[in-house]
């Protein structure tokens, strides 16, 4: 009971239950009841405090209609704004949630978004000091599987038709400095890490 009672939020960095396997390993239509036996594992948590979560790459896994494409996670996850990339003060904190399967670059709506919500939140360090974003993919790890979040160019060659994602090595860390965030959290990577101050 005291830990719940020192805890306000949990914030989850995508791949939140694995609903469509390890390399779309579950069979057609299991995905429902994964994400269920994952409900009623987190309920014990999440009933009591904000469970606010970004989708990651097995939420977001488009490229076949009978696999998760993201739906599951819009109905399951009612979050802020457009419910990929949102903000929301918890205490003394600006959390800043961004999808890092969309463009960030300084011309997407995204990347707009984000720096107008940054700006927003510096006028507010009076009432909420602490600036954190959080997000699936990390731009800076050290899983040479993984590698850094570049984004992605336009291409058709595999069998799935993969749209450009662009921003994430040139304006996002830009406005990360500029806009003095406090802390990163970033998913994706099933490893702990942490870099030195980025300034």
């Amino acid at each position: 009971k005291q830990w719940y009672q020192r805890r306000v939020a949990i914030t989850a960095g995508g791949d939140i239950s694995y609903a469509n396997g390890f390399n779309h390993s579950r069979p057609t239509n299991a995905e429902q009841k994964v994400w269920d036996t994952w409900g009623q594992m987190v309920e014990p948590v999440g009933s009591k405090m904000a469970y606010m979560a970004v989708p990651g790459n097995h939420e977001l896994d488009i490229y076949d209609s009978t696999n998760e494409n993201g739906t599951i996670y819009t109905k399951r996850f009612i979050m802020p704004g457009n419910e990929r990339y949102f903000s929301y003060g918890v205490g003394m904190v600006q959390f800043v949630a961004v999808s890092t399967d969309e463009s960030i670059d300084a011309n997407s709506t995204q990347g707009q978004w984000f720096k107008n919500v940054l700006k927003k939140a510096n006028q507010n360090r009076d009432s909420r000091p602490w600036l954190v974003v959080f997000q699936h993919r990390p731009i800076y790890n050290s899983n040479n599987k993984h590698k850094h979040w570049k984004g992605r160019q336009f291409n058709t060659s595999s069998r799935y038709v993969n749209p450009e994602i662009i921003g994430w090595t040139d304006n996002y860390p830009t406005l990360l400095v500029e806009q003095n965030v406090d802390l990163v959290l970033m998913g994706h990577v099933h490893h702990y890490e942490r870099t030195w101050p980025m300034k």
